[in-house]
């Protein structure tokens, strides 16, 4: 049976958490009184586990929660359970499809065949429901569960929610406008958890942009009512969570969880190569034309440095591909290089550069945490704010050139240049940034996890794991 969610009593009980409304359901409570019972379940950026980026978070993420519960079931959606069980071994599978199928089957009865100002009214009380009462909507998804064929897929999402002790939003940037069904699907998830009344923790979340009003009541209902939200920038998530109205006692700002992945990985010395990303995509603002004078500007720069171009493709698979949008811009007369097969291989790539070029995120973030400069490319807001904030954090061993200013092909040149020059004297200084990083990354998961054992686990959070300004 789904109960009312906010009928009175607190689940987690610490100051840092006055005034946020917690269900009462005895069954969440009791499942964080004892380690040996406790199912964590850990939801993600990427279900196809096709970002190597987003794997990379993932699998940190599951090693820190699992190596401080190491008796807890932790529960991850998935469609590719074998791709899990390859990146995460010991992590339980959910169907991801389960999650689709629960909001088809949590529909409003009658909302099909009426007039259209009526069906319109439904549609918008359903989306306000599922904002603010999705326990209700998974009630109805329950009850057709049973006739439909998808049901059992709904049915595995409810039983795991159930069973569910700690809820964790691992590390992403689909909080945002740039990717709206993730967002609305996400948060919609987080809500059904915090519903239950189970505590809820996002960690390494890069947030924003976002400007649509819907998406924002929906992000300002659920990540106001999360226990802990952990940035991996402090340039713009702090000030959107503000406006959100989550309390700023819950935020903390402790870098990307990917970064422990490529740290342990380090060489000693910096490689020779130019590492280089591409993302052709609609969120990048990258196309066939900016691709091609991208690649002008790299072969010429290369033959001037005399360097050896590496592929660090970190979205995998299909014609738009990272592996064939490099290929089409630096070499378009031959085949693209094989992908990486794992997060270590492209981790490998890139240490033998001396200089990564790059337009995705955590080509980026493998580089500094091994000690070596990066030119970031940035043609839209969304990635603007990404780089821009990785920026901060790690000082100055990045350059962001934005390739929607007339000058581009003046800079990036001189910013690669000034990177291949200056290698040797940043490494240092982006070693100790992602090992400050790292510590506070290691704190923050000790809080988070101790709120699946009881009540008060999580008080002062903030001031043992924020990282010093």
């Amino acid at each position: 049976m789904i109960l009312d969610s906010e009928t009175g009593a607190t689940v987690c009980g610490p100051a840092a958490l006055r005034g946020m409304s917690a269900g009462p359901i005895a069954r969440a409570s009791s499942a964080r009184t004892d380690e040996m019972s406790v199912s964590v379940l850990v939801d993600h950026g990427s279900y196809a586990l096709a970002n190597l980026g987003d794997i990379a978070m993932l699998r940190v993420a599951v090693a820190r929660l699992t190596a401080r519960l190491p008796r807890a079931r932790i529960l991850v959606p998935t469609s590719a359970p074998a791709r899990l069980a390859h990146y995460c071994p010991g992590a339980t599978p959910l169907p991801s499809d389960g999650l689709a199928a629960l909001v088809r089957l949590g529909y409003l009865p009658g909302r099909y065949g009426l007039p259209d100002f009526v069906g319109t009214r439904l549609v918008r009380l359903e989306r306000r429901l599922r904002t603010f009462r999705p326990e209700w909507l998974d009630a109805l998804a329950v009850r057709r569960a049973s006739r439909r064929s998808e049901g059992r897929l709904a049915l595995e999402i409810v039983d795991a929610l159930a069973q569910t002790g700690l809820f964790v939003t691992a590390g992403g940037g689909f909080l945002s406008d740039a990717f709206p069904d993730k967002t609305a699907a996400a948060l919609t998830l987080l809500r059904r958890a915090q519903s239950r009344g189970v505590p809820t923790a996002l960690v390494s979340q890069g947030i924003g942009p976002l400007e649509d009003p819907t998406r924002r009541r929906l992000a300002s209902r659920a990540l106001s009512r999360a226990t802990a939200i952990a940035l991996r920038e402090r340039r713009f998530g702090p000030r959107l969570l503000e406006e959100l109205g989550v309390p700023a006692s819950r935020v903390v700002t402790t870098g990307d969880d990917a970064i422990a992945a490529a740290y342990e990985r380090r060489r000693a010395a910096p490689g020779g190569a130019l590492g280089i990303n591409l993302r052709a995509a609609t969120y990048s603002g990258l196309g066939p034309d900016e691709l091609r004078r991208i690649g002008d500007v790299l072969r010429e720069i290369a033959s001037v440095l005399k360097a050896v171009f590496v592929s660090i493709p970190i979205a995998l698979g299909g014609p738009d591909s990272d592996a064939v949008a490099v290929a089409r811009s630096v070499a378009p007369e031959q085949p693209a290089e094989p992908e990486p097969d794992s997060v270590e291989d492209v981790i490998g790539r890139v240490g033998r550069c001396r200089v990564v070029v790059s337009a995705s995120y955590h080509a980026v973030v493998f580089a500094l945490a091994q000690g070596i400069p990066a030119v970031g490319l940035a043609r839209t807001p969304y990635y603007s704010n990404k780089l821009l904030g990785l920026a901060e954090m790690f000082g100055a061993g990045i350059q962001v050139v934005r390739l929607d200013r007339e000058d581009w092909e003046a800079r990036l040149p001189q910013a690669i240049r000034e990177s291949w020059t200056q290698a040797e004297t940043l490494r240092d200084g982006l070693l100790a940034a992602a090992a400050d990083q790292i510590r506070a990354q290691e704190a923050l998961y000790s809080r988070v996890a101790a709120l699946a054992i009881g009540p008060g686990s999580a008080t002062g959070f903030r001031d043992r794991v924020e990282l010093p300004t």
